[in-house]
């Protein structure tokens, strides 16, 4: 099953999920702005770091980090360092203030969203 998704010729590596389905999440303006408000919660915590990691795994098309970002107020949003994880490619409609890569980053100081 692993191969079949995950694999060189998997699913996920060459297929676009949002054809085929998607979830509500990626879509909505309210769960990106309720992730924005945990952003700022977590970088409260953290207690403003110069740098705030916000990654998505398993990012699809990008559409809720980059809502996410949209809901962030203007100082967090200038620390942000958003990173979309994803198998395929970058889609070519991603705002170019968020990176695109195969692997997480590591270490993270901040968010990760892994939602599916």
């Amino acid at each position: 099953m692993d191969e079949a998704l995950y694999g060189s010729d998997g699913f996920y590596r060459h297929q676009q999920p949002a054809s085929h389905f998607s979830t509500s999440t990626s879509t909505s303006a309210v769960f990106a702005e309720a992730i924005a408000v945990l952003a700022q919660r977590v970088d409260e915590s953290l207690r403003h770091p110069p740098r705030f990691d916000l990654v998505d795994v398993g990012a699809g098309d990008g559409r809720l980090l980059a809502g996410v970002l949209d809901h962030l107020p203007p100082d967090l949003r200038a620390r942000s360092c958003a990173t979309a994880v994803d198998l395929r490619g970058r889609p070519p409609s991603l705002p170019n203030t968020i990176e695109w890569t195969a692997e997480p980053p590591r270490p993270v100081t901040g968010l990760v969203i892994a939602n599916e």
